[in-house]
């Protein structure tokens, strides 16, 4: 727990941001006020784009990191950092191809499907057998497979019988999966999936958010003044509105977030 091997932070400016030790730090929360053990702490010298790379190489050794997960940060380095793949496998020391394919399974998942793996609450299997299905219908599936708390044998047939590639809709998924439940008893394996709770749909909107916002500054600073639209000025004016809006309900959660917390 941080004690023989450290848990690895970087210092970003306004504080420290959690690089490796995450299951450490769980377990410490829990101990909370039980013991007054000292924890050991790396400080990590750089910046974002070596931190990303360490958090790849931090857990290589402990194969703790799947694949999906590797491609995730990977993403992360492309798009947020702006780093080429060429340069990405020279930071990791890895061939471009291992980058580019790593990269190519990602983009091949529908945002929602990220997100999903990203708060855990689908296990990176569940999204590697998402992966084979046109982005149009993994989202159908998803829901489903949520809803149905299916196990990870019966994602893996469900994939199996959508992989034509023609759009599905929900009632034919429902209708794979109870043929496929009274054909065979229910397996005994434990569900693939967590139920979300009231924080993991907070933490999956606020990812959603986090994206979008993102993305839409990066086109609009790119694009040169010039006169708008009736259509443009009303969109302008309700995406304006509604940023307003969803900053102030942020503001309040995280304001009485952090109160209930201290109390």
């Amino acid at each position: 727990m941080g004690r023989l091997a450290p848990a690895v932070v970087g210092e970003d400016g306004t504080g420290y941001l959690l690089i490796d030790g995450f299951k450490r730090l769980r377990c410490l929360e829990k101990l909370a006020g039980e013991t007054d053990a000292e924890v050991l702490i790396q400080v990590l010298e750089g910046g974002p784009q070596g931190w990303k790379a360490a958090m790849l190489r931090l857990n290589w050794g402990k194969r703790s990191v799947t694949t999906l997960e590797e491609g995730l940060v990977l993403v992360s380095l492309h798009e947020e950092e702006e780093l080429k793949q060429s340069h990405i496998a020279a930071l990791l020391a890895r061939d471009k191809s291992w980058v580019s394919r790593r990269i190519g399974l990602i983009k091949r998942l529908e945002p929602e499907v990220q997100d999903h793996i990203r708060l855990g609450l689908i296990h990176p299997s569940v999204g590697r057998e998402l992966a084979l299905l046109p982005r149009g219908n993994q989202v159908t599936v998803l829901n489903a497979v949520e809803e149905h708390q299916l196990t990870m044998r019966e994602v893996e047939e469900l994939i199996k019988e959508l992989a034509g590639g023609a759009k599905v809709k929900k009632a034919d998924v429902e209708t794979l999966i109870k043929l496929a439940r009274e054909d065979k008893p229910q397996a005994e394996d434990k569900p693939c999936v967590g139920r979300k709770k009231g924080r993991d749909q907070i933490e999956e909107t606020l990812l959603q958010m986090n994206r979008y916002c993102r993305k839409a500054c990066k086109i609009i600073v790119k694009q040169p003044r010039q006169k708008v639209s009736p259509n443009f000025d009303k969109l302008a004016k309700d995406a304006i509105e509604a940023a307003e809006e969803a900053v102030e309900a942020l503001h309040n959660y995280y304001l009485g977030d952090n109160n209930d917390r201290a109390d």
